[in-house]
């Protein structure tokens, strides 16, 4: 019955320390990702330019195959945007609009992800030898505590993973 005692106590420990730590921490996240592409720009910019392009690359696109996407009048460029819904808790809903459009070497958009918040996201092109530099950058700010702890534990690293897959 001692050991279990610690065991609880312990538990109860970790606990409260996480609840401290997540106080601590900052509420802006930023996540950046770095890859090379063996791609001209023109041809990456192609690709993440048209949101219908999205489809061949984005790891979320093809999360859920049977998440319904309704695109806006625009498909590529500043003012392009869709919409999703899915059951899958990976994928959610939302919608994204491209706010910035700067051919070969820039798309900066917005995300909006419901009652999970919304976020801003960049892609910045630079030509590398016979291919491409592509950062990828993702911004939120997440205010709950225990939301701010988890992006921060895994959150962060899951992003990261993703955006290397897309690029790869």
């Amino acid at each position: 019955m001692g050991c279990l005692k610690k065991i609880i106590y312990l538990i109860l420990a970790i606990v409260v320390i996480g609840l401290i730590v997540s106080f601590l921490l900052p509420s802006k996240i930023h996540v950046e990702h770095k890859q090379t592409v063996a791609a001209s720009p023109e041809a990456v910019f192609a690709q993440i330019n048209n949101l219908k392009n999205w489809d061949n690359w984005s790891v979320w696109n093809q999360m859920d195959p049977d998440w319904e996407v309704e695109y806006g009048e625009k498909l590529e460029g500043e003012g392009a945007s869709y919409s999703w819904k899915s059951e899958n808790k990976n994928v959610g809903s939302g919608s994204m609009e491209i706010t910035k459009s700067v051919p070969n070497h820039q798309v900066d958009s917005y995300m909006d992800f419901g009652k999970q918040g919304n976020a801003t996201g960049s892609m910045l092109l630079n030509p590398d030898g016979d291919g491409t530099n592509v950062t990828w950058t993702f911004d939120t700010e997440v205010k709950n505590p225990i939301g701010k702890l988890m992006f921060n534990l895994m959150g962060k690293s899951a992003v990261k993973k993703s955006f290397g897959q897309g690029l790869t």
